[in-house]
């Protein structure tokens, strides 16, 4: 259905429309923001924008590269902690196994020392107990050697003996184990004899005595300068005198070796040993040389070679009377 409205309402209408419009133009152009007047952007301006812009770009990129580096590092940093902390671990681990290991050493090391230390002692025990024993020994050893030369002086046969010279003798002796013979050198005639059984009867090595035999031996076979006293063609510190008192074993050694065993021998016998002396006592032993003995000790120790009492005294004298016995 057609609404109509009267000519004077739409006349009224349009009027008030009118008037509305008008009314409102001025407030709704008043109510418009006035378009700004702007310039043209000069290049100078854009030119800065364009660096203003890059520059914060960069700043945005290096940050993040920063804090990319960071997260690496502390990546790195958390890497390596952890690697330290296994390596801690690790060496701390070693470590206590070293110690252990080390601690097992030296408790080793200590308990071998100490079993030294004892053995050591045990043998500086054993030593001294030896030494006291042998002491024992000697002292009961010489007590009885000194008991049976007691017995055997009550029993020696003084017919034709000096007894002055003989009281001398015991009393020189006196509480020592052995045998004294007094003889006059130039005639041979002996003066008296104390403990006959082990003066004629009994042998004993000569030690150092027989070096009286090589020092003369070597002199007769050149093997010493007379002159000087010296050992030719070996080096001595000593000459004959002076190796003579002073014992000196590797002088009368080497003289030996230059010379050879038989000359020792052979200079032995001319002196009176190896062989009975003729004695008027019965049961005088001969004694024994070193004849097939090669060894330097013969020379210097008597090693090998066994004398008498009374055999030392002839060769003695043999040497004071010039070689004659």
């Amino acid at each position: 259905m057609n609404l109509v409205f009267p000519v004077p309402f739409r006349l009224v209408f349009f009027s008030m429309l009118v008037t509305a419009l008008l009314t409102a133009s001025p407030t709704f152009s008043q109510s418009r923001p006035k378009a700004a007047k702007t310039n043209p952007p000069d290049k100078k301006s854009v030119a800065k924008s364009k660096d203003a812009k890059k520059d914060n770009r960069k700043e945005k990129e290096l940050a993040a590269t920063e804090r990319e580096k960071d997260k690496r590092n502390t990546k790195t940093q958390g890497r390596v902690a952890e690697s330290l902390d296994k390596k801690g671990k690790k060496e701390r681990k070693l470590s206590s196994v070293e110690t252990a290991q080390r601690r097992r050493e030296d408790a080793e090391r200590r308990r071998r020392e100490e079993e030294r230390r004892q053995a050591v002692m045990a043998e500086m025990r054993r030593r001294e107990q030896a030494r006291r024993e042998a002491i024992a020994r000697k002292i009961a050893f010489e007590r009885g050697l000194r008991t049976e030369t007691v017995a055997n002086i009550a029993t020696d046969r003084t017919e034709g003996e000096d007894l002055a010279i003989r009281n001398v003798a015991v009393n020189a002796l006196g509480g020592h184990a052995g045998s004294v013979v007094v003889m006059e050198a130039q005639t041979g005639k002996v003066l008296t004899i104390v403990n006959q059984n082990w003066a004629v009867r009994s042998s004993i090595r000569p030690c150092s005595t027989i070096k009286l035999v090589t020092g003369a031996a070597g002199v007769h076979e050149d093997v010493i300068d007379k002159r000087t006293g010296a050992v030719k063609k070996v080096s001595t510190r000593r000459n004959l005198d002076d190796a003579l008192a002073y014992s000196d074993n590797p002088y009368f050694q080497r003289a030996g070796v230059a010379m050879g065993n038989n000359k020792l021998v052979e200079t032995a016998r001319d002196f009176g040993l190896g062989q009975p002396t003729g004695v008027n006592l019965d049961g005088e032993t001969s004694g024994r040389l070193p004849v097939s003995n090669q060894h330097p000790r013969i020379y210097s120790h008597g090693d090998d070679t066994e004398v008498s009492t009374i055999q030392l005294a002839v060769m003695v004298a043999a040497i004071t009377n010039g070689g004659k016995r």
